[in-house]
C-alpha cells in the first residue's frame, strides 16, 4: 500500500470524495505506516519469497483453489457506507494474496459451478518469470475439461 499512496497522495488530499470509500479507507490507512515498519515488512517478504522459491524447485506449476469457498453475491461483495471492506470480499484474497505477495504468475481458470451456478476458479501458479508455463497449463487444462465454452444458467 505505500507504493500506492505514493501514487494517489497528492489527489486523495486534495480529492478524496472521489475515491470509493473502501479503496480511501485503506490508502488512507497506509499513510500512517511507518518507513521502518515498511522496511520490516519488505525484509520478511523478500524472505518469503526465497521460501517459496525453494519450494517451487522441481515444480512446475500449483493447482490450487481461487477461492475459499462460494463467489459472493453481488450484494456481499460491496462494500457497506463507512466501512473499508466488504463482507465477503476479504475472504477473496486468502488463496491469492501469498502470489501477490511473492509476484509469481498466476492464472485462474473455470473448473465447474457450484449448485446454484454460480462459477468455481481453479488458480494455476508458476515459478517466476515462467508466465509462459502457468498460460500452457492453463490452455492444456481448459481444452481437457471445456469449463470455459459453459456458461451458468442466470
Amino acid at each position: 500500500m505505500p507504493e500506492a499512496v505514493s501514487v494517489h497522495r497528492d489527489n486523495i488530499s486534495e480529492h478524496a470524495d472521489t475515491y470509493p470509500d473502501e479503496i480511501r479507507g485503506r490508502l488512507q490507512s497506509a499513510m500512517t505506516i511507518a518507513a521502518v515498519d515498511y522496511v520490516q515488512a519488505q525484509r520478511a517478504r523478500r524472505w518469503f519469497v526465497s521460501k517459496m522459491n525453494d519450494a517451487m524447485q522441481g515444480v512446475d506449476v500449483l493447482f490450487t483453489p481461487t477461492v475459499p469457498g462460494r463467489t459472493p453475491t453481488i450484494a456481499g461483495a460491496e462494500t457497506p457506507p463507512g466501512s473499508n471492506v466488504a463482507p465477503q470480499g476479504a475472504e477473496l484474497a486468502n488463496f491469492t494474496g501469498v502470489f501477490n505477495t511473492t509476484g509469481q504468475p498466476s492464472l485462474s481458470v473455470p473448473c465447474g459451478f457450484t449448485s446454484d451456478g454460480l462459477p468455481i476458479g481453479l488458480m494455476i501458479t508458476g515459478r517466476h518469470f515462467d508466465e509462459v508455463t502457468v498460460l500452457r497449463a492453463g490452455d492444456a487444462y481448459e481444452q481437457l475439461a471445456g469449463w470455459h465454452t459453459r456458461r451458468p444458467n442466470l
